[in-house]
């Protein structure tokens, strides 16, 4: 799986002229007589202090040539930053005769070109300031953290339905699983959470007060989050997203499966790997444990309950509990 293009090196293709890790500011708006646009290597961002626009790679290829998504993704892959075909792409599906498990038919759990686009164009609509920053902060997640992994707060949500409904349409916006009925599925104040690798590929919200507590795309399979981390020897599995970037943000390689179940198409990703459950030890989680042990059978899986990570260092638990072998056996016994 290939890495998110390195912003540097992406703006010097482009032909912005560097000062280190600062350089004049690219919005024509915006009169730069000092250089106050600065890009961040270690999250893959760039930000203006003065004016304020921010984003990835592509919101940056985006403001500086002027062209929408489609045309930033184009001019990526012709520069060979992106490839013709990303991870989350037909190239790498795997059809169910494939697999050693029961054999049924397999969702397709990638989003078309005008998906993303829309994806895209929507979290960069959106900022993260006032109450969900607020939010975040109290829920211990740092100011690293909510910009590494682009969390947004839709504080409007009929102001931002409107705005993204004319852009796009509202026949498009059903496809995209953001309309249900003519209703936009994110419809109250919540915490936006991308989900990316070479692109924004799935959009979950967490609603900050009311119920449902979490929000889903309509009609389209619900995706592994954070799936590009399935590259490190050992992987955590959580049912939340929260859980994961819990996890993440202390250097913990962590996915969220978004419930009790996995879709099929991840499973040949997991064998030959070792996999912390790392779930929830109410009814829905030992539910959860016992679907995935039988389901990742390739791999080696240990179960870890959250309280025993309390004041602990958490990579020293994991291989006490390796050392224990607290694994699957073929019986489907713990032992």
């Amino acid at each position: 799986m290939r890495a998110e293009p390195k912003i540097l090196d992406v703006a010097q293709a482009l032909g912005i002229n560097l000062k280190g890790k600062m350089a004049h500011c690219i919005n024509p708006n915006h009169p730069d007589t000092h250089p106050s646009l600065m890009f961040s290597p270690q999250y893959n961002r760039f930000k203006c202090f003065s004016c304020g626009i921010h984003g990835n790679v592509y919101e940056l290829v985006k403001q500086y040539l002027n062209i929408d998504f489609k045309g930033a993704l184009e001019w990526l892959r012709q520069n060979n930053f992106v490839e013709r075909e990303s991870h989350y792409s037909k190239k790498t599906s795997v059809a169910s005769s494939d697999l050693k498990h029961e054999k049924k038919t397999i969702k397709p759990v990638f989003p078309d070109a005008n998906d993303m686009e829309i994806y895209d164009e929507f979290i960069h609509s959106l900022s993260i300031e006032g109450q969900g920053r607020e939010y975040l902060l109290n829920r211990g997640f740092t100011n690293q953290t909510i910009m590494l992994y682009q969390l947004k707060y839709l504080d409007n949500p009929v102001k931002s339905f409107l705005e993204i409904k004319r852009k796009f349409g509202l026949k498009k916006l059903e496809h995209a699983g953001l309309v249900c009925r003519g209703k936009f599925v994110f419809h109250q104040q919540c915490i936006v959470i991308p989900f990316w690798d070479e692109n924004i590929y799935y959009i979950q919200a967490r609603n900050l007060s009311n119920k449902p507590k979490i929000y889903n795309l309509v009609g389209k399979t619900k995706p592994i989050y954070n799936f590009r981390c399935i590259d490190n020897k050992i992987v955590w599995l959580t049912e939340g997203v929260f859980d994961a970037l819990s996890l993440l943000q202390v250097g913990i390689p962590a996915m969220a499966i978004l419930g009790t179940s996995i879709n099929d198409y991840y499973i040949k990703f997991f064998e030959g790997k070792n996999v912390i459950l790392f779930l929830d030890f109410d009814a829905s989680g030992q539910r959860a444990i016992d679907i995935l042990a039988k389901k990742i059978s390739g791999a080696k899986i240990y179960i870890l309950k959250k309280e025993t990570l309390d004041g602990n260092d958490p990579n020293e638990i994991v291989t006490e509990l390796m050392d224990k072998s607290k694994q699957r056996t073929s019986s489907g016994q713990w032992s």
